[in-house]
């Protein structure tokens, strides 16, 4: 698959069904610069087995993408599924108050909603 920004590929995925939005890291998607992975955490499921996750945020222009990606193996980044869990943009409004403060501790917002470049 060639690369092509994130918006022309969720459209995509809006047209064909056939795109899994759930597990997308295979694909050569621009999503912009990457601004923060949070280290990988773990928690025990029900079963016993460990689950490993992180977040991920990118931003694109004036819009931040922020993913949830989690794996049962570590053994490469390519066990992780994406889940893209918000798209803010900044000339819509306000955002989550979790967003903002992921945003905050990696040093791309201030308090209070001034962007830094």
């Amino acid at each position: 698959m060639a690369e092509m920004k994130w918006r022309d590929y969720y459209e995509q995925l809006l047209v064909n069904k056939a795109i899994d939005i759930n597990n997308d890291l295979s694909t050569q998607v621009n999503y912009g610069e990457k601004i923060y992975s949070s280290a990988v955490m773990s928690k025990k499921q029900f079963d016993g087995n460990l689950m490993h996750f992180r977040w991920v945020v990118y931003k694109y222009n004036k819009e931040y993408l922020v993913f949830y990606e989690e794996s049962k193996n570590l053994s490469s980044s390519a066990n992780f599924t994406r889940k893209l869990v918000r798209e803010f943009s900044w000339e819509k409004g306000a955002m989550s108050f979790a967003l903002e403060m992921l945003l905050v501790s990696c040093g791309k917002l201030q308090r209070g909603g001034v962007l830094l470049s």
